[in-house]
Protein backbone atom coordinates (compact mmCIF):
# COMPACT_ATOMS: atom_id res chain seq x y z
CA UNK A 1 0.00 0.00 0.00
CA UNK A 2 1.56 3.49 -1.18
CA UNK A 3 -0.02 6.65 -1.32
CA UNK A 4 2.24 6.91 -5.14
CA UNK A 5 5.05 9.57 -6.58
CA UNK A 6 4.53 13.14 -5.83
CA UNK A 7 4.37 15.15 -8.81
CA UNK A 8 7.02 18.12 -8.88
CA UNK A 9 3.84 20.41 -9.71
CA UNK A 10 1.81 18.94 -6.90
CA UNK A 11 4.37 19.29 -3.87
CA UNK A 12 4.76 21.21 -1.45
CA UNK A 13 8.27 22.98 -2.49
CA UNK A 14 5.87 24.06 -5.86
CA UNK A 15 3.88 26.43 -2.91
CA UNK A 16 7.15 27.31 -1.37
CA UNK A 17 8.68 28.79 -4.42
CA UNK A 18 5.25 30.31 -5.68
CA UNK A 19 5.32 32.21 -2.06
CA UNK A 20 9.13 33.13 -2.45
CA UNK A 21 8.12 34.59 -5.96
CA UNK A 22 4.90 36.50 -4.98
CA UNK A 23 6.87 37.59 -2.01
CA UNK A 24 9.68 38.80 -3.47
CA UNK A 25 11.87 36.61 -1.28
CA UNK A 26 14.94 36.15 -3.63
CA UNK A 27 17.58 35.15 -1.16
CA UNK A 28 18.14 31.91 0.78
CA UNK A 29 20.44 32.00 3.64
CA UNK A 30 21.45 29.56 5.39
CA UNK A 31 23.87 29.82 7.80
CA UNK A 32 26.52 27.22 8.96
CA UNK A 33 28.16 27.33 12.79
CA UNK A 34 28.63 24.20 14.47
CA UNK A 35 27.48 24.27 17.74
CA UNK A 36 31.10 22.97 20.10
CA UNK A 37 28.69 20.77 22.06
CA UNK A 38 28.34 18.55 18.46
CA UNK A 39 32.14 18.93 17.57
CA UNK A 40 32.60 15.26 18.34
CA UNK A 41 29.18 13.88 16.85
CA UNK A 42 30.40 15.14 13.49
CA UNK A 43 31.74 13.17 10.65
CA UNK A 44 34.51 15.79 10.48
CA UNK A 45 37.15 16.11 12.58
CA UNK A 46 37.10 18.81 14.74
CA UNK A 47 39.79 20.94 13.71
CA UNK A 48 38.26 21.03 10.26
CA UNK A 49 34.97 22.47 11.73
CA UNK A 50 35.78 23.85 14.77
CA UNK A 51 35.47 28.17 14.01
CA UNK A 52 33.48 27.76 10.88
CA UNK A 53 31.42 30.54 10.20
CA UNK A 54 29.67 30.30 6.99
CA UNK A 55 27.10 31.95 5.23
CA UNK A 56 25.77 30.01 2.10
CA UNK A 57 23.30 32.47 -0.07
CA UNK A 58 20.71 30.93 -2.80
CA UNK A 59 19.15 31.94 -5.11
CA UNK A 60 15.56 31.47 -5.22
CA UNK A 61 13.17 32.88 -7.76
CA UNK A 62 14.63 31.63 -11.07
CA UNK A 63 16.62 28.60 -12.12
CA UNK A 64 15.28 25.44 -12.67
CA UNK A 65 12.66 26.31 -10.21
CA UNK A 66 10.92 28.17 -12.30
CA UNK A 67 11.89 27.13 -15.65
CA UNK A 68 9.61 24.83 -18.38
CA UNK A 69 9.60 21.37 -17.49
CA UNK A 70 9.10 18.81 -20.03
CA UNK A 71 8.70 14.79 -18.99
CA UNK A 72 8.19 12.03 -21.10
CA UNK A 73 8.05 8.32 -20.63
CA UNK A 74 11.84 8.31 -21.17
CA UNK A 75 12.74 11.48 -20.49
CA UNK A 76 12.97 15.03 -18.41
CA UNK A 77 14.18 18.07 -18.48
CA UNK A 78 14.48 21.71 -16.60
CA UNK A 79 14.97 24.95 -18.27
CA UNK A 80 17.80 26.85 -16.09
CA UNK A 81 17.29 30.36 -16.85
CA UNK A 82 18.62 33.38 -14.90
CA UNK A 83 18.16 37.03 -15.71
CA UNK A 84 21.14 39.53 -15.20
CA UNK A 85 19.22 41.18 -12.78
CA UNK A 86 18.40 38.15 -10.63
CA UNK A 87 21.86 37.20 -10.95
CA UNK A 88 23.48 40.93 -9.75
CA UNK A 89 20.41 40.94 -7.14
CA UNK A 90 22.05 37.61 -5.71
CA UNK A 91 25.56 38.61 -6.08
CA UNK A 92 25.11 41.85 -3.83
CA UNK A 93 23.05 40.39 -1.42
CA UNK A 94 26.09 38.10 -0.82
CA UNK A 95 28.40 40.83 -0.46
CA UNK A 96 26.32 42.60 1.96
CA UNK A 97 26.34 39.85 3.98
CA UNK A 98 29.79 39.23 3.65
CA UNK A 99 31.73 39.54 6.91
CA UNK A 100 35.47 38.65 5.35
CA UNK A 101 35.12 37.18 1.58
CA UNK A 102 32.64 36.02 -0.66
CA UNK A 103 33.41 32.02 -2.46
CA UNK A 104 30.86 31.83 -5.27
CA UNK A 105 30.82 28.18 -6.54
CA UNK A 106 29.65 27.14 -10.40
CA UNK A 107 30.12 25.31 -13.18
CA UNK A 108 30.95 28.11 -15.59
CA UNK A 109 33.26 25.78 -17.70
CA UNK A 110 30.33 23.47 -18.72
CA UNK A 111 27.30 25.21 -18.10
CA UNK A 112 25.90 28.40 -20.19
CA UNK A 113 23.81 29.63 -16.92
CA UNK A 114 27.39 29.69 -14.69
CA UNK A 115 28.97 31.60 -17.29
CA UNK A 116 25.95 34.18 -16.72
CA UNK A 117 26.02 33.92 -13.11
CA UNK A 118 30.29 34.63 -12.89
CA UNK A 119 29.95 37.63 -15.33
CA UNK A 120 27.41 38.63 -13.23
CA UNK A 121 28.55 38.35 -10.01
CA UNK A 122 32.04 39.71 -11.34
CA UNK A 123 29.40 42.91 -12.50
CA UNK A 124 28.72 43.20 -8.94
CA UNK A 125 31.64 43.07 -7.16
CA UNK A 126 33.05 45.85 -9.42
CA UNK A 127 30.13 47.91 -8.86
CA UNK A 128 30.72 47.46 -4.84
CA UNK A 129 34.49 48.31 -5.47
CA UNK A 130 34.01 51.60 -7.03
Amino acid sequence: MGYGPILPSHGPSRGCSACARASACYANLRPVKPSPALYEASPLRRERIEGTDLLVVRELTGGIYFGEKTRTATTASDLCAYSTEEIERIARTAFKAARAKVTSVDKANVLETSAAVARGRDAAARARVR
